[in-house]
């Protein structure tokens, strides 16, 4: 799974701090989501990197389902 992921998504959000101190990867109640996951390192069916979208970038950790098709 290392490498470089295009994420296109749809969400909502609900934030309950005020709007700009609300640190998030949608903008607005409703929103489409264009971002980049790029995981940089991968043992097993565990694997971590960094997600990036216009928003916000965080590092992120994950695992593939025992069936190595989902998360």
């Amino acid at each position: 799974m290392i490498g470089t992921w295009t994420v296109e998504g749809k969400g909502a959000v609900l934030c309950k701090v005020e709007a700009s101190r609300c640190k998030t990867h949608h903008h607005g109640d409703f929103s489409d989501l264009n971002a980049v996951a790029q995981i940089t390192k991968q043992q097993g069916r565990v694997f971590h990197g960094i997600f990036k979208s216009k928003y916000a970038t965080e590092k992120f950790v994950s695992t593939l389902g025992h069936d190595n098709a989902t998360m």
